[in-house]
């Protein structure tokens, strides 16, 4: 099956869009993702996440099956994510934070860089927890997958905040990017008047 027909799985809530490198000009909707991927039957996919199996959410357990599957199905998988903390806000046992550290989950290649666990209330606390995160990802994640050479750069949403490590890995290789959003929050911001910034 192609990454397409997984990523439109209609789900209440959730959305899915498409742009290219460079472009202003967004896609969204199962016929777009056609168009994008259809010609390629085995895809490298560069996967940016905050959240990753092991943390005990339904995000983190959808993309790891995500990944899984497109792994079995031929297609190369790498995950850039953190080290597993939510939503406990502390690292699960048997992790302690590294400047970098690659994993294999059941075939796929997971790459995990540091940030500040967290997942209190606090505004500041949890708000360096995403910059953190998209700080790393943005510098050593780049680094340490830019012998991938993906065909596609799928990130989950939220937090706005992977908007940086998003716009360097699209520069790096200049390809396509799926988004995979879970949250209506674009539309509410759009309902109360309001619009993301052009440069995110």
């Amino acid at each position: 099956m192609e990454l397409y027909n997984m990523l439109r799985l209609p789900r209440q809530g959730e959305a899915a869009s498409v742009s290219r490198a460079h472009s202003a000009r967004s896609l969204s909707g199962g016929a777009s993702l056609a168009i994008l991927l259809r010609p390629r039957r085995h895809m490298r996919i560069l996967l940016l996440t905050q959240f990753y199996w092991p943390e005990e959410r339904s995000a983190p357990m959808n993309l790891a099956a995500l990944a899984e599957f497109l792994q079995a199905n031929g297609h190369e998988v790498t995950v850039v994510t953190g080290f597993p903390n939510h939503p406990f806000g502390r690292l699960y046992p048997g992790y302690r934070m590294r400047w970098r550290q690659w994993d294999e989950v059941r075939g796929v290649r997971v790459l995990r860089v540091p940030l500040h666990p967290d997942h209190s209330l606090s505004v500041p606390r949890r708000g360096w927890s995403y910059a953190s995160f998209a700080l790393s990802a943005a510098t050593l994640g780049a680094w340490l997958t830019r012998r991938v050479a993906p065909d596609v750069l799928l990130v989950y949403l939220p937090p706005l905040t992977n908007w940086l490590p998003v716009r360097l890995l699209t520069w790096i290789h200049g390809v396509p990017v799926v988004y995979w959003e879970t949250d209506l929050w674009p539309d509410a911001l759009a309902a109360t008047g309001h619009e993301l910034p052009a440069w995110i």
